[in-house]
């Protein structure tokens, strides 16, 4: 989801905290600071995600923690938590937990159904790209139907067609609902073609 996401420009995992600031904040809230048990010294703490936006000129960050929710109703991750949380109120930096009930099911299947085809497999031309997506904005019918017959018109493998139109939407050449579960038989009102010129860019924008 944070590589779909357009204001998304940079994504660090496992982002290591200063372990001064974290010690003098479990004194603070006396609460015991994560040790490391062969040595029985303070460990640096770390963060799952430290995500870098972009909001037209202005850079900003947001730090999220995943963990199942069973596990919240743990004390000592709770403690964890309230050392984490601070650290990063500290920063003026957004600290949130995210759990399995926050993450929606049906973007996440668009995604990962999308994800593979971002790059076109050598076996497809990538001139078709600009023939179909004119295709698709002057057609009429189901988005299947008018896949079908593109195969057909050009005498491509059976499913040459889905493979290009899978790689408009992972770059985000065709404009669809993600939020909505894709559906190939959808009429084409459904999609909406946002540009004919693939540019080289990240996944995330």
């Amino acid at each position: 989801m944070l590589d779909w996401s357009d204001d998304v420009i940079d994504i660090r995992e496992q982002f290591p905290i200063n372990r001064e600031n974290t010690t003098i904040i479990a004194e603070h809230m006396n609460i015991k600071h994560p040790l490391d048990s062969s040595t029985q010294t303070p460990v640096v703490m770390t963060t799952d995600f430290l995500i870098t936006l972009r909001h037209d000129s202005k850079i900003t960050y947001m730090a999220r923690t995943i963990k199942p929710e069973k596990e919240l109703n743990n004390t000592r991750v709770i403690e964890k938590f309230g050392i984490e949380r601070t650290y990063w109120e500290n920063q003026d930096v957004d600290w949130a937990i995210v759990t399995e009930k926050d993450l929606p099911k049906t973007i996440i299947d668009n995604i990962k159904w999308l994800r593979s085809s971002y790059i076109l497999p050598d076996t497809i031309d990538s001139s078709f790209i600009i023939i179909l997506l004119e295709k698709l904005k002057t057609g009429t019918g189901t988005i299947l139907n008018n896949l079908k017959e593109f195969d057909e018109i050009y005498h491509l493998e059976n499913g040459t067609a889905i493979s290009l139109f899978r790689h408009t939407l992972a770059n985000k050449l065709v404009k669809v609902d993600i939020t909505k579960k894709f559906d190939l038989t959808a009429d084409l009102s459904t999609i909406e073609v946002t540009s004919l010129h693939l540019e080289e860019k990240r996944w995330a924008t």
